[in-house]
């Protein structure tokens, strides 16, 4: 009690003894929409999800547009789902990336990489204090999560958390090719 952060390092240890992942669960087609909506090449359902934020849907069509043959397919990860990838908190909270992405030469089950969108680095929704917890954590077997947000000129930054600042900072432009990296 008198150190709270082992205690919730202690309990999540616990958690993930019971923590199964699998690749059984069927992801429904009807969860996303008509397939007469906006199509798309690499999504795993050949169309962009109707039920997408707008930066969401921006992200999505720009993974969609990956010509380099990096992205071999992306599915958007639907929160509160039995079929969804789930990161499992310290706090035991469940977190659902905004997306997951099939990426070649990506040394993870399935070549499998996680992304999370936010609106802007700018409001300061990036910055609440779930989302703060949220970034230093990952998945147990698909590793770090990638975060983006826009920056300046509309381009995609990649967001890290910097410890000193307790703050999520740009790293840069978020670049597909460096999904293919587990940091």
């Amino acid at each position: 009690m008198r150190d709270p952060e082992r205690l919730r390092t202690a309990e999540r240890r616990a958690l993930r003894r019971y923590l199964r992942m699998s690749t059984s669960e069927p992801i429904p087609e009807f969860e996303f929409g008509s397939a007469s909506v906006l199509q798309a090449q690499e999504s795993s359902l050949r169309h962009i999800p109707i039920r997408l934020e707008q930066e969401e849907r921006d992200f999505a069509e720009f993974i969609d547009g990956d010509t380099s043959g990096t992205v071999k397919w992306w599915l958007r990860n639907r929160e509160n789902t039995k079929w969804a990838t789930r990161i499992v908190l310290p706090t035991g909270r469940r977190f659902f990336p905004d997306f997951v992405v099939g990426v070649t030469n990506r040394s993870t089950p399935d070549s499998i990489a996680l992304v999370e969108i936010k609106d802007d680095g700018m409001t300061g929704r990036l910055q609440a204090d779930a989302n703060l917890k949220k970034i230093r954590d990952q998945h147990e077997e698909y590793k770090n999560v990638f975060w983006t947000y826009r920056a300046d000129q509309g381009l995609w930054a990649r967001g890290r958390y910097d410890d000193g600042l307790n703050r999520i900072v740009p790293q840069g432009a978020f670049k597909i090719a460096e999904m293919v990296c587990l940091t």
